[in-house]
């Protein structure tokens, strides 16, 4: 018998033809993330302000 967490195999493969797109979608995702993040300025000052008010 399968237990409840197991599947069958002819769900993954209806799956396959959309992983490559979403993985794309990944990383585009990823990479602007990445570009958000670096150039993110931390005013340390100004957040104290804001965390006490």
């Amino acid at each position: 018998m399968l237990h409840d967490h197991e599947r069958s195999g002819g769900a993954l493969i209806a799956e396959w033809p959309v992983m490559p797109e979403t993985f794309l979608y990944l990383s585009g995702a990823l990479m602007w993330g990445a570009r958000m993040f670096d150039r993110l300025i931390v005013d340390p000052t100004r957040m104290s302000e804001k965390l006490s008010s």
